[in-house]
Parts: C-alpha cells; sequence; structure tokens
C-alpha cells in the first residue's frame, strides 16, 4: 500500500510539473512563429544638454508578423518615460500612415546611446520612418540622419539642441540632416565672463541667431526642413506617399452638411425663444438692468439675422457658430432677469436644464454601452460624450455658485450648460442614425482608450516642457491638461467612448500648442496648417475606402475649411488636428475588427504605387543595417510529446504498483 501511494504521488507531481512546461512551450511557440521578421537600424543625432555636444545614438527597429500589438522597449544605459511614450506614437503613425493594424505586428525597439540618461521625444521622427521601412519593405539610404518629434497627425514637431546634432551628425559623416519645419534658424546663448574685482567674475549671456542650412554648408551637410512624416519618409527611402485626395466626396459631405444646418435652425429657434421670454421679463426688474438686458437681447437678436443669412448663403458651419453666439447672450439675458427677479426661478430653471442634461445623458449611455458600437458614428459619440459630462459639470457650477449668492458666474455657468445642449443634439444625431457596419467592443475601446492616454499624456508633458522654457503659457495647453484630467476620470469610471473623447481634445490641444509656440510668421503658419489640412484629407479619404464615412471628422474639415483665411489660426489649426485624430482612431479600431489577412500579405514587398526615387549617391558608408529573416514554422511535435511522457508515468505507476506487491508479500 506505502509503495501504491507513493508512485501514484510520483505520477501526480510528475503530471502537475509537466503540463506548464508544456503549455509554455507552446506559448513561446505561438509568440515567436513568425513569418517574415525585419530589421532598420538608423542613427540619431543627440545631446546631453540644450546647448551641448552632440552624440549620435544607433536606434533599431524590428518588426514581425504575424503578431499580437506587442512594442517590446528597451535603451542601453537608461531611459525615461517619455521616450517609451515615443516608441508607441512611433508605432501608431507609421501604421496609421500605411494603413496597418498594428495589432497584427510585433514591434521591437532599441536604443543605443552615448549618454547616461535616453529621454525626450526628439528621435521620434526617424524611430517612424524605420519602423515605417521595416512594414514595407523598403530600403533606407544611407548618410541620412534626422531630428524631430512625431506628432500623433503625423506631422514633425520642434525639438532642442539643433546645433550639436547638425556638427554630431557632420563629424559622423552625415550629408543630409531633417530638421522639423521652422526650425532652420535658432537661438544659441554666449556667455562671456568679467572680471570685476581679483578672482570674482560676473557671467553675460547674448543671444547669436544660427542659420542652421549655413552652417550645414560649412560642415557638408545639408540641412533640409520637413513638415510631416511622409516628407521624411520620402528622403529616407525614395519611396512616395503624397496625398492625391483634393477634397471630400460631395456624396460624404451633404449628410453631415444636412445635419449641421438642421441643427443651426434648432439653435437659432431657440435664441428667438429665450429673446421673446426675456422680453416679457424685462418689464419686472429694475430700469438700470432693464437696459442692460434689453442690449444684450439685441445683441443677440443681430447675430441671430446674421446666422439666418449665412444659413441662406450656404456658410453652414459660419452660421452655426453665429447662432451658438446668439445662444449663448440670450440665454444669458433670460437667466439674469430670472435671478433679478426671483431666486426660486433660477432655481427652476438650474432644475429643468438638469431634468434636459439627464435625459440626454441617457440616450448618450444608451449608444455607448452597446457591446458593439458602430465605428462610423463612433467619432460623433466621442464627442457627444464631451459634451454631456461638461453639461452635467456646468450645472453643478451653476448650483454652486448660486449657493453663494453669486449670481454672475451661475448665470455663466448655466448658459453653458444651455448652449452646450444644443450643440450636442447634432453629435446625438450623427452617433444615432448612423448604424450598421463594422463595429468596435468594450474591449477594443478599452484599448485604444488605455493607449492613447499614454500618447495624449506625453504630448502634454512635452508641451509644457517647450512652453516653460520659453516661459510661455498658452490656453490651449491649459486646456490640454485639463482635458488630460478628464480623460483619467473617464478611463477609470470605465467610460471609454467619452475617455477617447477627452483624449483626442488633449492631443489636439496639445499639438495646437506646440505648434503655436514654434510657428513665428505668417508664411510657416500657411505652411503648417496646409499639411495639417492634407493630413486629415487624407484620413478621411482612406476610411471612405474602407467603407466608411467619418461624418464627425469630416464635421470638423469642413469647419476649418470655413475659417480658412481668417485671423484665427489657433483655431482652424485646432479643427484639422482634431478631425486627424478622430479619423485615426477610427482607422486603428476599424483594423483591429477585421482579419486583414491579404493585406498584410501584400506588405511583403512594397505598394506598387509607390515608385521610389532614384536614390542619391554619397561617399559615405551605408548606414542601414538591413537584415529579413524568414522563419520557418516550428513543427516540434508537442502533442505526441505529452503523450510519451504520459505513458511513461503510466508504466512508472505499473512498475511501483508491482514492486510494491512484491514488498508486500515478502513481508
Amino acid at each position: 500500500m506505502r509503495w501504491t501511494i507513493i508512485s501514484l504521488f510520483l505520477l501526480m507531481l510528475i503530471l502537475v510539473s509537466t503540463v506548464p512546461l508544456a503549455f509554455m512551450a507552446g506559448q513561446q511557440r505561438d509568440l515567436f512563429n513568425y513569418t517574415w521578421v525585419r530589421t532598420r537600424t538608423v542613427h540619431a543625432p543627440a545631446v546631453t544638454s540644450e546647448y551641448g555636444p552632440g552624440v549620435m545614438t544607433t536606434i533599431n527597429v524590428t518588426v514581425a508578423y504575424p503578431g499580437h500589438g506587442n512594442i517590446f522597449f528597451r535603451t542601453s544605459p537608461l531611459t525615461e518615460l517619455d521616450m517609451q511614450a515615443t516608441a508607441q506614437i512611433a508605432v501608431m503613425v507609421a501604421c496609421n500612415v500605411l494603413g496597418l493594424n498594428m495589432n497584427n505586428y510585433d514591434f521591437y525597439i532599441s536604443v543605443n546611446a552615448g549618454s547616461i540618461i535616453v529621454g525626450g521625444p526628439s528621435a521620434g521622427g526617424i524611430m517612424t520612418v524605420a519602423v515605417m521601412a521595416a512594414l514595407e519593405n523598403a530600403s533606407i539610404k544611407p548618410g541620412i540622419t534626422m531630428t524631430g518629434m512625431i506628432n500623433p497627425d503625423g506631422t514633425i514637431g520642434p525639438v532642442g539642441g539643433l546645433k550639436g546634432k547638425l556638427e554630431a551628425a557632420a563629424e559622423a559623416g552625415y550629408k543630409y540632416f531633417l530638421i522639423p519645419m521652422g526650425q532652420r534658424v535658432i537661438l544659441v546663448p554666449n556667455i562671456t565672463y568679467q572680471q570685476i574685482f581679483p578672482g570674482i567674475f560676473v557671467s553675460s549671456v547674448k543671444y547669436e541667431k544660427i542659420d542652421l542650412v549655413k552652417l550645414g554648408k560649412e560642415l557638408g551637410v545639408k540641412v533640409v526642413e520637413v513638415s510631416n512624416i511622409r516628407q521624411a519618409y520620402y528622403y529616407f527611402t525614395g519611396v512616395n506617399l503624397t496625398i492625391t485626395a483634393t477634397k471630400i466626396p460631395a456624396s460624404a459631405t451633404e449628410k453631415i452638411v444636412g445635419l449641421v444646418k438642421d441643427n443651426t435652425l434648432e439653435i437659432i429657434n431657440a435664441t428667438t425663444y429665450y429673446i421673446n421670454a426675456t422680453a416679457n421679463l424685462a418689464k419686472l426688474v429694475p430700469p438700470a438692468a432693464a437696459n442692460v438686458i434689453a442690449g444684450m437681447t439685441n445683441e443677440a437678436s443681430k447675430l441671430s439675422s446674421i446666422a439666418a443669412k449665412l444659413l441662406g448663403e450656404g456658410e453652414f458651419y459660419s452660421a452655426r457658430a453665429e447662432a451658438l453666439s446668439a445662444l449663448q447672450i440670450a440665454s444669458q439675458a433670460y437667466l439674469i432677469a430670472n435671478g433679478l427677479i426671483s431666486r426660486d426661478s433660477f432655481i427652476d430653471i438650474i432644475k429643468s436644464v438638469n431634468q434636459s442634461s439627464a435625459n440626454l445623458y441617457k440616450q448618450y449611455s444608451v449608444l455607448a454601452n452597446k457591446p458593439e458600437i458602430p465605428v462610423q458614428g463612433l467619432g460623433a459619440l466621442m464627442v457627444l460624450g464631451i459634451n454631456v459630462n461638461e453639461i452635467r459639470q456646468d450645472i453643478e457650477k451653476a448650483a454652486k455658485y448660486l449657493g453663494k449668492n453669486d449670481l454672475s458666474d451661475a448665470v455663466n455657468a448655466l448658459s453653458d450648460a444651455i448652449t452646450r445642449s444644443h450643440s450636442a443634439h447634432l453629435y446625438l444625431r450623427i452617433a444615432s442614425e448612423l448604424s450598421g457596419g463594422i463595429t468596435a467592443d468594450k474591449s477594443a475601446l478599452e484599448k485604444a482608450s488605455l493607449t492613447l492616454y499614454g500618447v495624449a499624456r506625453s504630448i502634454y508633458a512635452y508641451a509644457y516642457t517647450l512652453a516653460k522654457d520659453i516661459n510661455a503659457n498658452p490656453s490651449s495647453l491649459q486646456k490640454s491638461g485639463d482635458f488630460l484630467s478628464k480623460a483619467a476620470e473617464m478611463i477609470t469610471s470605465g467610460d471609454y467612448v467619452a475617455g477617447l473623447g477627452y483624449i483626442i481634445d488633449s492631443i489636439s490641444l496639445g499639438v495646437t500648442s506646440i505648434h503655436e509656440l514654434f510657428t513665428v510668421n505668417n508664411v510657416e503658419a500657411l505652411s503648417v496648417i496646409s499639411d495639417l489640412r492634407l493630413n486629415a484629407l487624407q484620413n478621411i479619404e482612406r476610411l471612405i475606402s474602407l467603407g466608411i464615412t467619418p461624418y464627425a471628422s469630416i464635421n470638423y474639415y469642413l469647419l476649418g475649411e470655413q475659417l480658412a483665411g481668417t485671423n484665427n489660426t489657433a483655431t482652424i489649426l485646432f479643427c484639422y488636428i482634431k478631425s486627424s485624430t478622430i479619423a485615426m482612431i477610427q482607422d486603428m479600431l476599424i483594423t483591429a475588427s477585421k482579419t486583414n489577412t491579404s493585406m498584410e500579405t501584400a506588405t511583403a514587398t512594397p505598394t506598387p504605387t509607390r515608385t521610389p526615387a532614384t536614390p542619391t549617391t554619397t561617399s559615405v558608408p551605408c548606414i542601414a543595417n538591413l537584415t529579413i529573416v524568414p522563419r520557418t514554422n516550428n513543427n516540434t511535435p508537442y502533442g505526441l510529446i505529452l503523450a510519451i511522457i504520459v505513458v511513461l508515468m503510466i508504466a512508472a505507476f505499473i512498475v511501483g504498483y508491482g514492486v510494491g506487491r512484491v514488498s508486500g508479500k515478502t513481508h
């Protein structure tokens, strides 16, 4: 009996220890059983400090297919967190530009630097180029390097330490150095010391302008400004990813334009209601207040008339903007009159607006909590998610201010809630009417929100650092930080749709603030706007080609179009960036919902429609290590091995049992 128990114990021990090993072997086989693996190596200049000497950094990017969307990142010696976020953005943008699903690949990125700590997003652009080249199986030209951060919209953002980086590139033998658009002329400090007493010196700093193009000529390097990743990719590979679209098809704009027109009429009618209601209430307030209220209603009436006129002329977005301004002023006049007449009257309005808000939120929740959400209407649903949450906060603020007898702030907060409510109806209509087609489930939304939250956080942190360095604090950057905090709240609560909405606004405002900080003249502003416009157009065009009409993205694109030519540069930038970002997220979710087997297989060779230019010949040794390592399927018979192990265990049990029987008879 004793030997039988021992045999059974050994059998269980072997079984418990063997099954996990077999399972792990299967998992390892699944993870590393790639059809192809490609590596691209590039070298990027870096500096140990803003104005310190430059060093060359080696970046190895390996892409493997088929994968699971994993991004493996390592640096030597150390890394800051923003470098990891940079790798994440680089992969996301590369796949977005090429129209590929990042979840179908695994990415291995390593950075080897000649500095103690690797940090900052300045290698984002060249890292993105390397990822794209590996995905496309394109060769990288020799003798070319680059510095510049990568923005989620595909634009190349500004960086520091350009003089040191240029000198490092020249010393390493590079003949081409790509830099962000608008950074050709930089300011470099010239520190001098004056002795005022023996052994006592006073330093003074004067900044001198340096033209990097001229300095590059002296060093034997051609310095080229690039504004987006497509331009950079062309210089590195000769592969042209130019945008062919010139405008959105009329069939795609008719629907959204009709909804915008209907929403504008609704807003104009609401304004008329508040103007008429206020006229009756004004008779009950003191004459001085009545005059102020009358002036506000007159202004609202004028703006409403302008909106109606623009609507008749086909300027739908300008008309809607004027109509919203009119509604804001008219509702403020109405609230002031009620507040002056009776506190209870104002409280009743808060309750009424709160009830309307609750109904709007309920409709949003029904759409946002579906097991499968149509990607086509998701863009509008994300914008709606922001609106319903902002409305609730506005109402809470109004009640709080009224409790402190602060009628002025209570009026402003409640009028914001009223205006947002009417504006939100546009996005409710879009989201509720666009059903069917490709859908995204909650897990896909959760993954996208968590991934993009890291991107938004990195962009805000970098924009904040840039602004602090030049003692600036643009309002767009402040709002970006506020929306980032709200995105975290929404994600934590499980509302991934609203979370994505806040993330989109945080990213859009953060990138806008960066462009504001470093766009120094009208020529540069027009160039940046043109690039952003084409980028938005490209993203919209791609979604339409996939059978999805991104109405929310088109909405912001058309708004940017109508603002073109005005002095409202920041708003134009924001509209195009937000248009691109919404479309990018929808694209991510679409490709994540499809197998795309044929598309992915086709990426083994460069896309036929992209014609490589003649490579530039230089005397510099090739800096790209091109490695194509085909992996054969691992046909190790794990099932057979496990079966043999089981047979051996059974045999061991039988032998042990027999020994036990014999031993028992002896005794």
